[in-house]
């Protein structure tokens, strides 16, 4: 099982360095969970970041967690204020409940501050050959049929090409 989990973990890393999205999730819950023996929260932290300004909600909820408890990052109630609350605007009700339990312990100030960084929150644009399945196929299948038919008129330069894909 182990040696599983650790294949999963290279291949979610390979995907993730590549910038798709649901790997860096993928890959901070194999982290910051127990599977691996004991939880590596800082390395959780980075790929739910990572995945969390790109919008994901699951990540934005947990890299809240981390920064409500100080798992792997600095116990921020801002933060974790701010991931909550995006979360929860993507339709996650607990982010919602939980959100709303912070906000009672925020000083004003605080409050002011994270709703500022809610309010100017922008979710980085993803790498569509990297995160969407159809527009992948759909390139490959490009690539597949312009080295078909260079294959058939000869061209030996450019079969060595697309043989190296």
């Amino acid at each position: 099982m182990k040696a599983e989990i650790g294949r999963a973990q290279s291949w979610y890393r390979r995907a993730a360095e590549q910038g798709h999205i649901k790997a860096m999730h993928n890959l901070a819950v194999l982290s910051a969970g127990r599977s691996t023996g004991s939880p590596d929260y800082i390395t959780g932290a980075r790929w739910f970041t990572s995945a969390a300004e790109y919008g994901l909600s699951d990540s934005q909820y947990n890299l809240a967690v981390l920064h409500e408890n100080g798992l792997g990052v600095a116990k921020d109630p801002v933060q974790a204020f701010k991931w909550y609350a995006l979360a929860a605007r993507s339709g996650d009700v607990e982010a919602a409940r939980r959100r709303d339990a912070l906000k009672a312990q925020l000083t004003a100030d605080q409050r002011l501050q994270a709703d500022s960084q809610v309010a100017l929150f922008v979710p980085k644009r993803s790498v569509p050959i990297v995160n969407d399945a159809r527009v992948a196929g759909e390139d490959w299948k490009k690539r597949q049929a312009s080295c078909y038919g260079l294959r058939k008129s000869g061209i030996r330069a450019t079969l060595e090409r697309c043989r190296s894909r």
